[in-house]
């Protein structure tokens, strides 16, 4: 196996990417890193805003979890309210 550091990439992993070598004679080392930072950059944001979106989503489930208990609560109050009243009652005289 060859030493990438040393010789290079492989013919065969130059293939695999779909570079030729003149293509990667071509490539412009500053353009290429001024590419990767701005990579590194989005995926930062992106990660920032996948943290965001969790908080969020935490913060959604915890209200719903909630209005779901209260809901509960009002149908459980409506049921006792809806219900008919008592059929007993007490006689003082006959």
């Amino acid at each position: 196996m060859k030493d990438r550091g040393r010789d290079g990439p492989s013919e065969k992993d130059l293939k695999g990417a779909g570079l030729t070598p003149h293509d990667l004679a071509a490539l412009d080392p500053q353009a290429l890193l001024l590419e990767l930072q701005e990579t590194t950059r989005r995926l930062d944001a992106a990660f920032e805003q996948l943290e965001h979106t969790h908080q969020q989503n935490e913060r959604l489930v915890a209200a719903l979890t909630a209005a779901k208990e209260q809901l509960a609560l009002l149908r459980a109050e409506v049921d006792k309210l809806a219900a008919p009243p008592s059929s007993y009652g007490t006689f003082l005289q006959a």
